[in-house]
This record gives C-alpha cells, structure tokens and sequence, in this order.
C-alpha cells in the first residue's frame, strides 16, 4: 500500500468515527502526495459538505470532475450539494447517509 493510499484508508476510518477534523488532515496529506487525485478531491468535497461549508465543497468536487469528467461519485456528490442550495420550500431532503456512501 503506498503512503497515499494510507492517507486515504485513514481519512475514511476518521470519517466513519466522525472525527472529520482528522478526515481532513489525512485527506489533505494524501492530496500532497497526488493533487491530480478525483477521489481525493471528491472527498475533501465530501467533508466540507457534511462541515457546512457548502462552497468549499462545491469547488473541491468540481476540482475532481475536472481530474475525471465521469467520475460517478463525484457526479452524484455535486448534483446533492447543489440541491441542498435550492431554497429550503423547494428542497427535497438531502440524505447524507447516501453522500457518504458514494464517498470512496
């Protein structure tokens, strides 16, 4: 395994504890290692989202369908941030569980 994809296996492990603090700071440490990373992307994207940080994660997730225009994931990831922006009236209810499903 190399340390880039350690990186990644602790992100994920800190994500699914709920420390995304740490989340972050692994994902960031891989994204060192590989900045033309989608995944990666795709899932600092992710912990801004579930952060709150709605435009941070918009850019990140765009930043991986940039690296890979059919990128699933990232796909998916973007069109429910970009729901959950649509006044609350005409919302349909975003399902987190689903956004970390996706993440990978």
């Amino acid at each position: 395994m190399t340390t880039e994809e350690e990186y990644l296996r602790k992100g994920h492990l800190y994500r699914r504890q709920g420390d995304l603090s740490r989340a972050f700071r692994s994902y960031c440490q891989a994204l060192k290692l590989n900045s033309d990373s989608p995944i990666i992307w795709n899932n600092i994207g992710a912990i801004f989202y579930i952060g709150g940080y709605q435009s941070l994660a918009i850019s990140c997730t765009r930043k991986a369908l940039l690296l890979d225009p059919k990128y699933c994931n990232a796909k998916t990831n973007l069109e429910l941030i970009e729901e959950s922006l649509v006044p609350h009236h005409k919302a349909t209810k975003i399902k987190p569980k689903l956004l970390l499903s996706l993440l990978q």
